[in-house]
This record gives C-alpha cells, sequence and structure tokens, in this order.
C-alpha cells in the first residue's frame, strides 16, 4: 500500500499524463507517462519494494546490454576481420563504407536497447464486441511515444540508412571489374529500386508520429497501428524483391562480363568461396525461396481485415 507521501508524490507526475482526449503538442507526447493517471496509480500501489529494487537493477542491466551491442551485432566479427586483412587503410572507398556500414547500424542497435527503459506507458485497453464496446480495462505496457521516436523513427534512420550504404558494396565491387561495359546500369538500376525501397521504409516511420499512437480515448489506436503495418509490409516485401533483382544483376553482369570457362571447372564450394558470382546467386535463391511465402501471407492478412474487419492478426 501507497503512504499519504507516497500518493502525494504521485501527484506531482499527473501533468505528465494526456487524459480525456486533451490536445497535446508533439514534445508533450514525447514526455508523457500515459493517458490514464488512474492506471498509474493502481500500478504503483500494487508494487512491492523487491519490485522496485529490481525495476532499477533492470534499468542498469539495460544500459550494460545496450553498450555491449556493437560487438554482438552480427557484421561485427567480418568487419574487424576485413579491417585487419586491409591495415585499417580507410583511404580505400570500401573500406570507408564497410565503416559507416557499421557505426550507423551499431548504433541504432545501441539506441534500440535504450528504448527499453521506457518499458511502461500507462493507458486504457478499450475491449470491443463488434463496434460496441464493452469495457475498458489499464494496460501498463503500451508503446511509449518517446520509445517510438527513439526505436522506430531514429533508429530506422539508422539502420536503413545504414543497411544501403552496404547494399553500395556490391554495386562498387562490380564496377571495379566491369565499368567500361553498358550492362553495369542493370545493376546501377537495380540497386537503385533497392535503395529508394528502403528510403520508402523510413519515411512512413517518420510519417507516423508520436502523439498519433492513441485515440482520444486514451487507448492504443490498433486500426491506425494495422494501417501503418500494412504500408510496412508492402513495403518490406518491395525491399525483398528488389534485393533479388538486385542480385540476379550483379549476377548476370559479372558472368558475362568477367568469369572465364576455366573457372567454372572448379567445384561449386571453390566457386562459391572464390567468385562473387556465385555468393550473389546463392543470396539471389535464398530471397526466391521466400519471395512466396511472405507474398501468401501479406495477401491473407489483407484479406482478414477487409473481409473480416480483423485488425489484431499478428502475421
Amino acid at each position: 500500500m501507497l503512504s499519504e507521501a507516497d500518493k502525494a508524490a504521485l501527484l506531482l507526475d499527473k501533468p505528465y499524463f494526456i487524459e480525456n482526449g486533451a490536445h497535446a503538442s508533439y514534445f508533450e507526447w514525447l514526455r508523457s507517462k500515459g493517458t490514464n493517471f488512474t492506471c498509474y496509480e493502481q500500478y504503483m500501489e500494487g508494487l512491492s519494494e523487491q519490485d522496485i529494487i529490481n525495476d532499477k537493477i533492470e534499468k542498469i542491466r539495460i544500459v550494460i546490454y545496450a553498450l555491449q551491442r556493437p560487438i554482438t551485432f552480427m557484421y561485427f566479427y567480418w568487419t574487424m576481420l576485413v579491417f585487419i586483412i586491409h591495415k585499417f587503410n580507410f583511404k580505400k572507398p570500401i573500406m570507408r563504407l564497410i565503416l559507416y556500414h557499421f557505426i550507423l547500424r551499431s548504433t541504432g542497435n545501441v539506441l534500440d536497447k535504450l528504448g527499453d527503459l521506457f518499458k511502461h506507458y500507462y493507458t486504457n485497453e478499450n475491449l470491443y464486441e463488434g463496434t460496441v464496446l464493452l469495457k475498458s480495462r489499464c494496460k501498463y505496457d503500451e508503446m511509449h511515444p518517446l520509445k517510438w521516436l527513439i526505436t522506430r523513427q531514429i533508429c530506422s534512420i539508422l539502420w536503413y540508412v545504414g543497411e544501403i550504404i552496404g547494399d553500395w558494396y556490391p554495386l562498387l565491387r562490380t564496377h571495379a571489374v566491369v565499368q567500361k561495359n553498358k550492362s553495369i546500369w542493370a545493376v546501377y538500376i537495380t540497386c537503385a529500386l533497392f535503395n529508394f525501397s528502403k528510403i520508402a521504409l523510413i519515411i512512413i516511420h517518420l510519417d507516423y508520429s508520436a502523439g498519433s499512437l492513441y485515440n482520444k480515448d486514451g487507448a492504443y489506436d490498433n486500426v491506425k497501428s494495422s494501417r501503418f503495418y500494412n504500408k510496412y509490409s508492402y513495403i518490406q516485401l518491395a525491399i525483398i524483391y528488389t534485393s533479388f533483382f538486385y542480385d540476379v544483376a550483379v549476377y548476370i553482369v559479372l558472368k558475362k562480363c568477367m568469369f572465364h570457362k576455366e573457372q567454372y571447372k572448379q567445384g561449386f564450394l571453390k566457386k562459391f568461396k572464390n567468385l562473387s558470382e556465385y555468393r550473389m546467386l546463392v543470396s539471389a535463391f535464398v530471397s526466391a525461396i521466400f519471395l512466396p511465402i511472405i507474398s501468401f501471407s501479406i495477401i491473407v492478412k489483407y484479406y482478414y481485415q477487409k473481409k473480416r474487419g480483423f485488425y489484431a492478426l499478428d502475421f
């Protein structure tokens, strides 16, 4: 149970709640703690002293995990290996490209983990039967607007700009060996389409502002969220298709312009190890396997939303 002093301390947080559909500025949403102060009181009243200490330990753990994200990034060891082999010579364009890719994506991973510091956001949850509102109840773990800004908007910029820079690696490698051949334009075009699809993903995140996450009833807006993730799914599908065409274009150009018949006498594993062409072929093959599966899941999701009105199905 909260003491009278504790209850008085909680009242100091009340200005940080946006209740009853109140109009609030973008920055008021970012520093808010929820849309229902009563839910906040109920949650705090249910905490024991042990829970409070555990919460402080968890915050320290999150910071530590965030700091180690760069060395747990899946490309960390590959990046370090390339740097060592090339003696950290960042005068080479390829080396700078790899460095920028690593810095941007690992920074995004750090911020993404730090977003877990904003674990609680105190809101209503509306329960419906069809279009009829049955009741509302408290929810404590919805998306915090500041967490959305950090982990979905800022991180999207860092991740996808980093990916775009990384996507130039096959382009630059191909350009270095077949730059005088007109077929290189197929690689330029497919790379540009691949990059534009990721830019589109950044844009839709920026367009979905932190203040629009919740409706006038103080509940997370599931319908608006579903529309956002519909767009997100379509763009992700476009990313996978353009990635496939990019890999195929690089494969065809390298095969046409660079490699000789005597190289094809080697076994497949030998060719995979030595020739970029075969690594691109395997990448395109993996993409081709998953294209029908992902395409079908998006079609089914769209069907249930339009025909059945089911917006909360998790695909």
